[in-house]
């Protein structure tokens, strides 16, 4: 299985023509979800710099009946406060309810997955930020995604 950094540089790699267009920090616009962890990138909602799940057990990818992927992400320990590196200014954590629209969600390619062996899969999504320091991200994944995708 591929690590989340693995699959990061995979999106720059793989997709250069959609990254080129985006800029060179592209990856850094991607919540990425495997079934082991979540990472999202510093510029994919409201966010104090890259963030990551602490377990696997921060992490829920599960196919629903219409034939699309929905993966939640937990993200624990957030800061209160602090000074984001990437735009070199003070980062204060939203009040919980807040809602952020992601960027963009990736799904890597696993053992099992729908569309198994396609590649990576796009989808969208949205962080709400919640009480004890935490947010918690929910993507969908579309099958419409892949050319040919069986219709639901």
């Amino acid at each position: 299985m591929r690590s989340i950094r693995t699959v990061l540089l995979t999106v720059v790699v793989a997709a250069a023509g959609t990254v080129a267009a985006a800029g060179p920090a592209a990856a850094d616009h991607l919540l990425v979800v495997d079934p082991a962890a979540c990472s999202a990138g510093v510029f994919t909602a409201n966010l104090p710099g890259d963030i990551q799940t602490r377990n696997r057990y921060d992490v829920r990818i599960e196919a629903r009946p219409d034939g699309t992927v929905q993966a939640t992400c937990t993200f624990r320990g957030l800061p209160r406060e602090a000074f984001n590196e990437v735009i070199e200014e003070m980062w204060f954590r939203p009040a919980p309810g807040t809602v952020d629209d992601l960027t963009g969600c990736l799904l890597a390619d696993y053992p099992g997955r729908p569309f198994e062996g396609q590649g990576e899969w796009m989808g969208t999504g949205a962080m709400t930020f919640g009480p004890s320091n935490k947010a918690t991200s929910v993507c969908t994944f579309d099958p419409a995604y892949f050319e040919g995708a069986p219709a639901v």
